[in-house]
């Protein structure tokens, strides 16, 4: 399988995650909290290591891996703090 031939970084798999959610590289960059250029060296890398040319391929690559099921650490710290200050 993909994520165990070549693994993807932390922060790789959270650009795929953006992308599976259809976010373009400038909102990905601000979900991010990094520049757009650097959401596209995070593509190419992820192109390189999944032997992708097209974007299109990175999104059918990711869902035939599972990553339609990832949630990244920081969503999901901040989902968990949301839930805790809710039941509060």
């Amino acid at each position: 399988e993909t994520k165990t031939e070549c693994p993807l970084t932390q922060r790789e798999k959270e650009v795929v995650f953006y992308m599976l959610r259809g976010q373009t590289v400038k909102q990905i960059a601000k979900s991010m909290n990094i520049s757009p250029r650097t959401v596209e060296t995070y593509r190419e890398n992820i192109k390189l290591k999944w032997a992708c040319s097209l974007p299109s391929e990175i999104i059918d690559k990711a869902i035939s891996s599972g990553y339609l099921t990832y949630l990244p650490n920081d969503l999901l710290s901040k989902e968990l703090t949301c839930v805790l200050a809710m039941q509060m």
